[in-house]
């Protein structure tokens, strides 16, 4: 389960925010996208039914800006990234769980139809998301369709020619 915020020091922070400024060491410590150690343990919140997530002391929900702050809209379940997707990342120092929470908060990206993952949402199917980290490239994020339960088994990281 991806959190819908994180607590670093004395600062809440929504996703977006947290991955802009810090990455979450092994030790559950923060860390600046440079690799400094900054010392604070990070604390994250999970979603849960009924409880709105705390606000962002960076942005603040009133912004507008910070759409990742409420719960998921769904379930990424296993989760996996194409060779060339992860050198494409990692290359333009794109955090992949960034992506992910906004994949998750309904944040498409660039894709064409953003009903069509509206639709599919309320029907269980296939989740897509196009995002543009520089000019011309182009990162997709692939939920698979909900079983009858309801259950999302595997969201897959990749290029367009990689599909």
């Amino acid at each position: 389960m991806i959190p819908c915020a994180y607590r670093v020091g004395g600062e809440t922070l929504c996703p977006a925010c947290f991955h802009r400024r810090y990455t979450r060491g092994p030790d559950g410590r923060a860390y600046t996208q440079t690799g400094g150690a900054v010392g604070y343990v990070v604390t994250p919140h999970y979603p849960m039914a009924g409880v709105a997530a705390p606000a962002c002391t960076r942005c603040g929900p009133e912004t507008g800006r910070c759409r990742t702050l409420r719960a998921p809209l769904f379930s990424l379940g296993f989760i996996g990234a194409t060779p060339g997707a992860v050198d494409v990342l990692a290359a333009h120092q794109v955090n992949p769980a960034a992506l992910l929470d906004r994949h998750t908060a309904g944040d498409w990206g660039d894709v064409r139809d953003p009903e069509a993952n509206a639709q599919a949402l309320r029907e269980g199917s296939r989740l897509l998301s196009v995002y543009t980290i520089a000019p011309g490239v182009i990162v997709w994020i692939i939920t698979d369709g909900a079983d009858e339960r309801g259950r999302r088994y595997a969201t897959t990281v990749m290029l367009p020619q990689e599909y």
